[in-house]
């Protein structure tokens, strides 16, 4: 690594990640991705550690993988190599890592004009540093989250369930807004904590015309999503952490009466699987899976058709987080 580093701290729930760059661009980008969790010191005590050497096209990748080394993934685009308590990500012409699974350190380099040619191309690459926090048991879902007097709710469901525009109309409605996409759970000696990601929101404007801070936003193309940035239309209803107090499975019916109904473990952990984030190393695998299992088990669950009456929504997800039951 050169004398000259751009280095930031991040603070996600109780996890310190420090990120070092010779790179201004990449350092800005990646400060611009992790904004949620700046931090104002630079301490560095047990964090996760990530050293990135910017690269341009012409350069080579200064990180050999060994001959010996066992691939245990290779998809479309990435693939994992192990050898020995060293891991090894790479992303063809976008960079690759070496991770020090005993030290919680990343050694990578990363083409910069390639890393931001596409805007999922940054957190693709950074894939590795959300397994490390899995080691943490900090454990990352791809679903939405907002919170009110301090309860947490996740908003669990594949895309097209209608999470975003539920987290809309329920931060119309009094809640705060934590994630659109992305969101951490860990546990505590009382129950859970919720950590928000909070990026960009993703929706389809036709479905929130009835919210009137943000009914005069037309949509991007024909069939793009909308994306905004909320803290420009709710700079004061955002929340980073909470106590996680329940899980809701939206469904998008437009045509029918909105209504709220239990869920069975056995059926929710069906919806929650592919929301985790995929996990490559075996025992961060297992805990992951029994972290899901234990999180049906004990949360109140329920699913609700987001139908044709909208104004019984938040109403309805009220009732459930006082009760704790479906009424």
């Amino acid at each position: 690594m050169p004398e000259k580093l751009y280095s930031s701290t991040f603070k996600i729930s109780n996890t310190s990640v420090i990120i070092s760059t010779d790179d201004g661009i990449l350092h800005n980008g990646i400060r611009n991705w992790l904004n949620t969790f700046n931090a104002d010191f630079h301490g560095y005590g047990d964090a996760v550690k990530i050293k990135i050497l910017g690269l341009h096209k012409s350069d080579t990748m200064p990180i050999p993988i060994p001959e010996n080394a066992r691939c245990i993934y290779e998809g479309h685009t990435a693939r994992y190599l192990t050898n020995n308590h060293i891991w090894y990500f790479e992303i063809p012409e976008i960079g690759r890592m070496a991770i020090d699974l005993n030290n919680k350190e990343i050694n990578a380099c990363a083409y910069v004009e390639n890393i931001f040619s596409e805007a999922w191309h940054l957190q693709d690459f950074m894939h590795p540093l959300f397994e490390l926090l899995r080691m943490e048991e900090l454990y990352l879902f791809h679903s939405g989250a907002v919170c009110i007097d301090n309860w947490g709710l996740m908003l669990a469901g594949r895309s097209g369930r209608g999470k975003s525009t539920l987290s809309l109309h329920l931060l119309a409605n009094g809640f705060s807004f934590m994630s659109d996409d992305r969101c951490f759970i860990e546990r505590t000696k009382t129950g859970y904590d919720l950590t928000g990601f909070l990026e960009p929101v993703k929706f389809w404007p036709q479905n929130v015309r009835h919210i009137t801070s943000i009914n005069n936003i037309e949509q991007s193309g024909q069939n793009d999503k909308t994306v905004i940035d909320i803290k420009d239309y709710f700079p004061y209803s955002i929340s980073k952490k909470c106590t996680l107090k329940a899980i809701i499975f939206p469904r998008w019916c437009p045509g029918k009466s909105s209504r709220l109904e239990a869920i069975k473990p056995a059926k929710a952990i069906v919806e929650i699987l592919p929301l985790t984030m995929e996990c490559l190393f075996s025992n961060t695998s297992k805990k992951h899976f029994e972290f899901n299992c234990e999180l049906v088990e004990r949360l109140p669950m329920a699913v609700l058709t987001l139908g044709k009456d909208k104004s019984v929504w938040h109403k309805l997800i009220r009732s459930f987080l006082v009760n704790g039951v479906v009424q």
